[in-house]
């Protein structure tokens, strides 16, 4: 069931962020992220959040600001269930396109995205990591 994040939900929804990025990034040093948490935590606050629950609880969660992903996360122990796709179909019924952008290393998350329509429209460093980023589109037309 996915339903809009309401306040109440911010801890939970920011301990599985932690979580899946340290998992989902394990090139990356993992005190970066918990570095990232207050950061992430105010811009929690004005991005538009839709959650999925299971049996009451919180598994995953999609970020969008203006037509960006800013994040899509899965629990580890329900991932490969569907999750993910419908999160991303909710999003793409708010927005006629979507952009997001992807660790070039997590090639899980690539795959996932190209199996949904996304497109490669352009790569680039990320400056805080150094890490290679793919930047994908997706359209509704």
């Amino acid at each position: 069931m996915v339903t809009k994040m309401n306040p109440d939900q911010l801890e939970r929804v920011l301990t599985i962020w932690l979580a899946t990025n340290q998992t989902a990034h394990d090139f990356i040093d993992p005190t970066y992220w918990k570095q990232q948490l207050p950061t992430v935590r105010e811009a929690m606050k004005t991005a538009e959040i839709y959650v999925y629950q299971q049996q009451g609880e919180i598994v995953g969660f999609i970020g969008l600001v203006d037509g960006d992903i800013a994040g899509l996360f899965v629990s580890s122990s329900v991932q490969r269930q569907g999750i993910g796709h419908t999160l991303l179909a909710k999003a793409k019924t708010i927005a006629p396109s979507l952009t997001l952008a992807v660790y070039a290393k997590n090639q899980q998350a690539f795959r996932f995205y190209s199996k949904e329509g996304f497109i490669v429209i352009g790569k680039s460093q990320d400056a805080a990591t150094g890490e290679y980023e793919y930047q994908m589109e997706w359209t509704s037309h």
